[in-house]
């Protein structure tokens, strides 16, 4: 017998107080009782946008900031107390300890000012709940006559969607009249340099290509600098972040929900399904558009989804025609996908 049904046994023979049950099954859970499976006791996971950050390199007694993000994916609070020893490395926001709740995120920056010729390493330390993250550095005095010229200006990678890895590069010249210092480094844990990074001396007259990968984590406008080295220009660079698939996410709705009554979803293409769908005018209800990008409340579909099947509304009853109606879930994929833009992606 186990210790749960002897316990309740021996309470029931008693006749004990309801108190005094309450008290012994705390008991028997808080020793993880076999007769109730083992105890599971909440514990914090931390989740760092990045395990190292990278300076480049930096004209003498300038400053740069990189910034971490830290993410609590656990089930208890995750306690985080941001130190660092080496001097040329410094929290401007302090080393406060902060508790990070589950779900929850801090942002801890962190400033490289190089007083010296020369590389440096550090370590910003975050406590016994989590790892920490390396620093590195270094100091430089740019030669003078150096000067570089970037193409593109501006690295735009276009839209990408969440979680997806988009593409980027451009290429650096050395013009002026002395070597140039060199060293591209990424500002942020979404972009990559994939290849021209690191610190080189480039002749007069001599170029790099530098590629770069962009795989973001949330929506939205992205915008971030690449640097390229000491009092050299930073690259600016630019993204439209999507969160909704419409191959993935939508007409996999449609298709399910729709091609019953709809015979053009019924072809199983995203490209058709798309074209009969995005700025088209609807034909029952001309001149209102069947989806309307960044306009849910003007796109006739979405209205119609959000319309109780049994009700006539603004654009007549709802669908799908006869019902159910799509879930909540759906409807607000469809939502989304229609603010990004109502892209084909």
């Amino acid at each position: 017998m186990g210790c749960g049904a002897a316990l309740t046994r021996k309470i029931m023979v008693q006749r004990c107080p309801a108190f005094v049950l309450a008290a012994a099954l705390v008991a028997i859970i808080a020793t993880g009782c076999s007769d109730l499976g083992p105890l599971v006791k909440p514990k914090p996971q931390p989740e760092l946008s990045a395990l190292a950050l990278d300076f480049g390199t930096v004209v003498l007694n300038q400053t740069v900031t990189r910034t971490l993000v830290i993410s609590n994916i656990g089930t208890a609070a995750l306690d985080v107390t941001p130190s660092v020893a080496t001097p040329q490395f410094t929290l401007p926001s302090g080393s406060t300890a902060v508790s990070i709740p589950p779900g929850g995120q801090h942002t801890i920056n962190v400033q490289f000012t190089p007083g010296q010729i020369g590389s440096y390493s550090g370590t910003l330390d975050l406590g016994t709940e989590a790892p920490s993250v390396g620093l590195a550095g270094n100091g430089a005095i740019q030669n003078p006559g150096a000067h570089i010229t970037v193409l593109p200006g501006l690295v735009s990678f276009g839209v990408v969607l969440v979680g997806n890895g988009a593409p980027g590069a451009f290429r650096i010249t050395s013009d002026g009249t002395a070597p140039a210092i060199v060293d591209v480094a990424s500002n942020t844990s979404a972009v990559i340099v994939t290849s021209g990074g690191g610190q080189t001396a480039l002749n007069p007259g001599a170029m790099l290509n530098v590629q770069l990968t962009l795989t973001p984590t949330t929506g939205g406008a992205f915008a971030d600098t690449i640097s390229t080295g000491p009092a050299l220009p930073g690259v600016p660079l630019a993204a439209t972040v999507t969160t909704v698939s419409f191959s993935r996410d939508v007409n996999p709705i449609f298709n399910l929900s729709c091609g019953g009554c709809h015979s053009w979803w019924n072809q199983n293409t995203d490209a058709s399904s798309y074209a009969s769908l995005v700025n088209v005018v609807a034909p029952d209800y001309s001149p209102n558009i069947i989806v309307k990008p960044s306009d849910p409340t003007n796109s006739v579909l979405y209205v119609k989804i959000t319309t109780p099947t049994n009700t006539s509304g603004r654009f007549g009853f709802g669908m799908p025609q006869g019902g159910p109606s799509l879930s909540t879930a759906n409807k607000n994929l469809v939502k989304q996908w229609i603010l990004e833009g109502a892209r084909n992606n």
